[in-house]
């Protein structure tokens, strides 16, 4: 939009309030620094003045806002990151972790126990075969204790001759 002297008022009050766009305001800025400032908008005029010098000083001009732009949005371009072994193995230990605390964390369910009943008959048949079982390992041992007799009478026999 193109200003002239009629129009700069209106203008003036549309950047004042924030409801101009860049290019309107590029005109401002273009009319303030061409054009001779109208009474009572000199201020605007060294407003204008001064943020052009600052802006040539610092070299903030178009392409400023451009490498901004480019430098802060994020690459559209993704790149594949290989696993390395030790990526691996972290990733195989959460699995263990996870896995581990999820079985352990099962409440166990009782086994079902196999209760089987059986006659008087079988009960008495089973004590009989127990107690033959005892009484043979009782005779093995009392065997046992007799020869371990004769083997300690042996051995003091052996002290009695060495003494001699």
């Amino acid at each position: 939009m193109e200003y002239n002297k009629s129009t700069i008022k209106e203008g003036v009050n549309r950047f004042l309030e924030g409801e101009t766009s860049l290019e309107e305001e590029a005109a401002l800025r273009s009319f303030f620094r061409y054009s001779e400032a109208p009474p009572g908008l000199e201020d605007l005029a060294a407003y204008f003045s001064l943020v052009d010098e600052h802006d040539a000083a610092n070299g903030l001009d178009d392409s400023f806002d451009e490498g901004l732009m480019e430098k802060i949005q994020p690459k559209k371009e993704l790149k594949f990151v290989g696993l390395s072994p030790k990526r691996w193995l972290s990733a195989a230990a959460v699995v263990i972790a996870v896995l581990s605390i999820y079985f352990m964390s099962q409440p166990e369910e009782p086994q079902p126990v196999a209760q089987e009943i059986h006659s008087q008959e079988e009960i008495r048949q089973a004590f009989d075969q127990a107690k033959a079982a005892l009484l043979i390992v009782g005779n093995n041992l009392e065997k046992g204790r007799i020869h371990a007799a004769s083997i300690n009478q042996f051995s003091e026999a052996q002290e009695k001759i060495k003494k001699k």
